[in-house]
This record gives structure tokens, C-alpha cells and sequence, in this order.
């Protein structure tokens, strides 16, 4: 509407507009801190995965319950409780990697 001459931009949309501003630059500079420290994955020795892998397997299983919340977080959005029911949602494929281990990258992503 403002691009089209409808409306004008009041302060509170520009101020708004400024702060998403200052919020894309310090996460693009936290996005391009984050590439110049990344080490490619052929440099990680297997032992290192592994290592991981099993510290990971112990935690989910049997670590601290802020962890393990913390990763149900990172694939559920949401749990919902009814009566008869419990249902799940989130991406399906993110759930589907976590349950079955899978290394296997889908893009899509549906809501259940």
C-alpha cells in the first residue's frame, strides 16, 4: 500500500522497519561468522562422529531432561492432549529423521 501511494508510512512502521533491518544484518553477520569457522565435513575424523553419534544416542535415552527437551523442541512444534488423543505436529520430515536416524535430506516439508 505505501509502494502504491494508499498509505503513508507512519513511525511506528518505520521504526518497526529499522529494527528488522538491524536484526537482518546482525544475523547475517552471525550467518557469515559461522561459514568462515565451519570445517568441512571430510576434515571431521570418523572417530570424532562417532564419538558424537554415541554421546547423542545417550542423551536422548538417558541425559538430563533440559536436553532432551531441547531436542524434541528442535523437531516438534507442537503437542496437543486430548481426551482419546495425542497428536503431534510438525514437519514430518524433520520427525521422520529424528525417529529413524535417517542422514537423508528431504526440502519439503509438510505440517501433520
Amino acid at each position: 500500500m505505501i509502494e502504491n501511494g494508499i498509505a503513508e508510512m507512519d513511525d511506528i512502521l518505520r521504526e518497526r522497519i529499522a529494527a528488522l533491518k538491524i536484526d537482518r544484518e546482525r544475523i547475517q553477520a552471525s550467518l557469515d561468522r559461522a561459514r568462515t569457522h565451519a570445517v568441512p565435513a571430510s576434515d571431521i575424523p570418523p572417530a570424532v562422529v562417532e564419538e558424537f553419534g554415541r554421546m547423542m544416542r545417550e542423551n536422548i535415552t538417558s541425559g538430563d531432561i533440559p536436553f532432551r527437551k531441547a531436542y524434541i523442541q528442535a523437531v516438534v512444534d507442537q503437542v496437543e492432549v486430548g481426551d482419546r488423543d495425542v497428536k503431534i505436529i510438525g514437519c514430518k520430515t524433520a520427525i521422520h529423521q529424528a525417529m529413524t536416524g535417517s542422514k537423508k535430506f528431504l526440502a519439503r516439508c509438510s505440517q501433520f
